[in-house]
């Protein structure tokens, strides 16, 4: 399980990196042009896109096991540092409550963003997949 849990975190702070950048460039240049909601679409296949490469790359550099329970523990330790820095970031950076922040999820953005991100926690799942009908 090891490199399972070593392939997770380096997926999620890469990942989490990625999607800084990327959301600091949305909000502050793109999304006063062409409207969050709009760009917010065009986001998350873009990361999906990063993401997917990334799963793959780190499945075969650090040799994660093509087995169910590694993958989906790489999976859902990458999407732990993404939730817990998308929070950190709006309590600490944006000055928003915890629950304001969860609270956000609920509304049509808030789903526009976690979808994305669910997807991203299940791409080593689903590389896993791949693996097997290409075999």
């Amino acid at each position: 399980m090891r490199p399972a849990l070593l392939a997770g975190l380096a997926y999620g702070l890469i990942i989490f990196a990625l999607g800084f950048v990327l959301g600091t460039a949305r909000d502050l240049l793109l999304a006063p042009l062409f409207g969050r909601d709009a760009v917010v679409l065009v986001e998350g296949p873009v990361i999906l896109i990063a993401a997917w490469v990334l799963a793959w790359w780190l499945i075969r550099s650090i040799g994660v096991p093509a087995r169910l329970p590694a993958r989906l523990v790489m999976g859902v330790v990458g999407l732990a540092p993404v939730l817990v820095g998308e929070a950190f970031v709006a309590v600490f950076g944006f000055g928003r409550s915890l629950s304001m922040h969860l609270g956000a999820y609920a509304t049509t953005r808030g789903v526009l963003e976690l979808l994305p991100q669910i997807a991203f926690g299940l791409l080593p799942v689903v590389h896993l997949f791949r693996e097997r009908m290409i075999r």
